[in-house]
């Protein structure tokens, strides 16, 4: 008993394990993030979904140039038979008389099939069919393009929020220990109180801050797992800082943006074959369509029910035939004439939307490209601000504590350092953010 229930205790150990290591937090580069939401994306696995019923429709399409067979088995039960009158005169000594013909149990079992020969309407449209599979496959491409441009974003929003907060907490520390030494000077007499009451006022305000950015490290991890669907309720790690993206992401835009890779316009693309396909389609409908069909059938009558029974006394009557139907459109009071005109309309209506998609993506890219430039200069500038900052506050905490500086000048110091260092992480967002929307104009993401 006790051997039992120690291997009981080892394997709940086990299995306890298990789920911890199952639940450790996972870490991911920017990279490693967009491919993790694209493998897991409930949105993307939906388009697939699309795409799958287009093929679908396209071998439903097919199957219309197939052969059609269908069996049938139809039994009827007469508990009156249709009587016929038999007009008098019609044979020599018969009067007019009412007379019945068949047999009150009647079954029919036969075989047909139909075979489409010719039939324009449906030749094109197989053809159209096959675009909107493509389609299909490209609204899924573009799902993941806005997927990756999201989680680029997200994951930004997330290193500005977790960097920020590295700053103030590293600045508390600062100040802390500034705190403890000016304590000791105005315990000695050689601060004043206020000196003491000013960097206490600091410290709370960086203390707020610094809350307030753990709340804001919480929201901007949650969307970012939200889109990579990723666990919500699991730590999630990044292995990248913004530094590592404005080192690689300095470099040289074009005045002129070459939008051949957008994906939304090769979607329009396709819409236009479509478009043209569907014109096909309906000029197709003034064609003759020809159909051969056939059939196997036996039928036998009855007395009574006796259908399973067999031999000379129960005949079955077979008959089977074979055939060819033309069919020729002749005046359809300009139905179809209306259904050329529209599908015409709906081409114009797609290639203007095309232009202007394009347009779009000009404005889009000329605003980021200034961005991206502005943001540039403002990083740089923002740089030598901090470094100056950095130094200047350096001096003032020297002059302090050596008495010969004062701490209103020290508290200048300080606040324009906090500002050049918040300066300096936005102006690196600012970058990130920029190049991420001209990567999108460019459909580079």
């Amino acid at each position: 008993m006790m051997r039992n229930y120690f291997l009981v205790t080892i394997l709940i150990g086990i299995f306890s394990v298990q789920n911890v290591l199952s639940q450790e937090a996972q870490s991911f580069s920017l990279e490693e993030a967009k491919a993790y939401a694209i493998k897991n994306s409930k949105d993307l696995a939906l388009q697939q979904v699309e795409v799958n019923k287009s093929k679908m429709k396209v071998q439903e399409a097919l199957s219309r140039l197939l052969p059609q067979v269908n069996a049938e088995l139809s039994y009827t039960h007469y508990g009156k038979l249709m009587s016929t009158i038999i007009p008098e005169g019609l044979f020599p000594g018969l009067p007019e008389q009412a007379i019945q013909f068949g047999m009150p149990e009647n079954i029919n079992v036969g075989v047909n099939a139909t075979q489409t020969l010719f039939n324009g309407v449906f030749l094109v449209g197989l053809k159209a069919s096959k675009i909107i599979i493509e389609m299909a496959e490209q609204e899924k491409v573009i799902q993941e393009e806005d997927l990756k441009d999201g989680v680029s974003r997200s994951y930004y929003n997330v290193l500005l929020a977790k960097e920020s907060k590295e700053i103030v907490s590293k600045n508390i520390e600062n100040l802390e220990t500034l705190l403890k030494r000016t304590q000791n000077l105005y315990d000695n007499g050689l601060a004043r109180e206020i000196d003491v009451d000013r960097l206490r006022l600091s410290l709370a305000n960086l203390e707020t801050q610094v809350n307030s950015l753990e709340n804001n490290v919480e929201l901007t991890e949650l969307a970012l797992k939200f889109l990579m669907a990723y666990p919500l309720d699991q730590e999630i790690l990044l292995s990248q800082t913004l530094s590592d993206f404005v080192d690689e992401e300095v470099k040289v835009i074009p005045q002129k943006g070459d939008f051949s890779q957008r994906k939304e316009l090769h979607l329009f693309d396709l819409r236009e074959q479509g478009a043209l396909a569907n014109i096909k389609v309906y000029k197709s409908e003034y064609y003759p369509y020809m159909t051969a069909f056939g059939s196997l059938a036996s039928s036998a009558q009855r007395q009574n029910f006796s259908f399973f029974q067999f031999g000379d006394k129960y005949p079955w009557y077979n008959v089977r035939y074979a055939g060819i139907q033309l069919n020729v459109p002749i005046w359809d009071s300009f139905g179809r004439k209306s259904r050329i005109n529209t599908a015409k309309e709906d081409l114009q209506r797609i290639r203007i939307g095309r232009d202007k998609l394009e347009e779009s993506f000009d404005m889009v890219y000329g605003k980021a490209r200034i961005d991206y430039s502005n943001a540039i200069n403002e990083y740089n500038n923002t740089k030598r601000n901090m470094d100056l900052a950095e130094k200047i506050y350096q001096v003032s905490q020297k002059n302090y504590m050596a008495g010969v500086g004062t701490s209103i000048e020290m508290t200048n110091a300080e606040r324009e350092l906090y500002t050049s260092q918040a300066n300096l992480i936005s102006a690196m967002y600012k970058i990130l953010i920029a190049k991420t929307d001209i990567d999108k104009a460019l459909g580079d993401n």
